[in-house]
C-alpha cells in the first residue's frame, strides 16, 4: 500500500507538476508523513523510516518510474502505459463484478497516473481492436464487453500484437 500511495500521491504529482527528479528526503518526508498521518499501525522508527524510503526509491527504480541520478537523487522518467496493460487491467476489473462507470473511476489507474477522462480516451482508442464497444455521455460510460474470459483477451492481445 505505500507503494501505492507513493506513486499516486508523490510521483504522479511531481510529474504533472514540471518536476525532474525525487530526493530521498522527499520520499523520507512522504513516508515520516504517512506515519504520523495514522497510516501505520504505530509510529516508525528512524531506521524503519530511512529503509522504506529506501526500498520505495529502490521500486520506482525497477518499475523504471525513476532512473539514478546520484546516492540521493532520482530522475523522473517519461511512461506511457502499454495498450496491453489498458486492456488487462479494463477486463481484469470486468471480470470482478465493476460497474463500468467504477471501471473508469478505480483507483488502480492512478498507478499509471491515468484520470476517469484519460481512461476513457483509452478505452475509446483500443476500442478499434474490438476488445469491447464503448458509448460515453459527460459522465455516463457504457461497455460492451466482447471477450468472456481473461484467456481469450489474452488471445486477442497477442493477436493485434499489442
Amino acid at each position: 500500500m505505500i507503494l501505492r500511495d507513493f506513486v499516486t500521491q508523490l510521483y504522479w504529482e511531481r510529474y504533472a507538476s514540471g518536476y525532474t527528479e525525487i530526493s530521498s528526503e522527499d520520499t523520507t518526508e512522504f513516508v515520516q508523513r504517512g506515519t504520523y498521518d495514522g497510516k501505520t499501525q504505530k509510529l516508525w522508527s528512524d531506521s524503519t523510516i530511512k529503509r522504506q524510503s529506501s526500498y520505495l526509491l529502490s521500486a520506482c527504480v525497477d518499475y523504471q518510474l525513476l532512473q539514478p541520478l546520484s546516492r540521493s537523487t532520482r530522475e523522473i522518467t517519461s511512461v506511457r502505459i502499454e495498450p496491453c496493460v489498458i486492456a488487462i487491467l479494463a477486463y481484469d476489473l470486468n471480470l470482478q463484478g465493476m460497474t463500468d462507470n467504477n471501471l473508469i473511476n478505480h483507483p488502480d489507474w492512478q498507478l499509471f497516473g491515468l484520470q476517469p477522462e484519460d481512461v476513457r480516451d483509452e478505452l475509446k482508442r483500443l476500442s478499434v481492436h474490438k476488445f469491447w464497444i464503448i458509448q460515453t455521455a459527460a459522465d455516463a460510460v457504457a461497455i460492451s464487453w466482447t471477450h468472456k474470459t481473461m484467456e481469450e483477451v489474452v488471445d486477442v492481445v497477442i493477436e493485434t500484437g499489442l
